[in-house]
């Protein structure tokens, strides 16, 4: 019995054994790092065209996993910002980043409008598209002859709308403008003048 407690001491002090567990040890742990992968974190991704003033919801965005020093630049659930709103046109397939946001809408100095159109808009326009407000005026009673005005530029396209009703084509659009332009909108729309949209420059 003490001649076998000796065999196995000396097993244990044998330096090739003490290096195997060692490497054993060591494959253990290089293999559960490759297993687990890099560090991610969970941000969000437009998974549609985000026009400005926007509100952050489960409808127009989907959270993702990024490598944890991507992520940093961008924001995602952990970061509380559903009650903000967009600022700038975010792309689909877009990450999100805090240089997008706006606190309100309201102190961004925009605002949502709803315009009848008498002609169709260009066909180049969509959502998130840049584009100009203009006022066709009607050929007046007494010889003043009709025109055209640019009353509002730097907007921004939320949607297009047109219906046909009783044979007439209505066309309609819902536009993010800037509330210094709001006033001569309305005053079209109050007027038996009409309004068309152009495309307009790069904002």
């Amino acid at each position: 019995m003490a001649q076998a407690q000796r065999i196995s001491f000396s097993r244990w002090k044998d330096p090739r054994l003490a290096l195997g567990v060692l490497l054993i040890a060591a494959s253990a742990v290089a293999g559960s790092f490759l297993m687990a992968g890099p560090e991610t974190r969970a941000v969000y991704r437009a998974n549609e065209s985000i026009v400005p003033g926007t509100e952050l919801s489960s409808a127009n965005l989907e959270v993702v996993d990024v490598p944890a020093h991507v992520g940093e630049s961008y924001i995602g659930p952990s970061d509380g910002v559903e009650d903000r709103r967009i600022s700038q046109v975010v792309g689909e397939g877009e990450l999100i980043s805090d240089r997008l946001m706006e606190p309100d809408e309201v102190s961004a100095g925009h605002t949502h409008l709803v315009v009848p159109l008498v002609a169709p808009a260009p066909a180049g326009l969509g959502k998130g598209s840049p584009a100009e407000l203009w006022r066709v005026t009607q050929e007046q009673v007494g010889g003043e002859a009709s025109g055209a005005e640019r009353i509002a530029s730097d907007l921004v396209i939320v949607s297009i709308a047109s219906s046909d009703s009783m044979r007439i084509d209505q066309y309609s659009a819902e536009i993010r403008v800037d509330n210094r332009y709001v006033p001569d909108v309305l005053a079209v729309l109050g007027s038996p003048d009409g309004l068309v949209l152009v495309q307009g420059g790069g904002q």
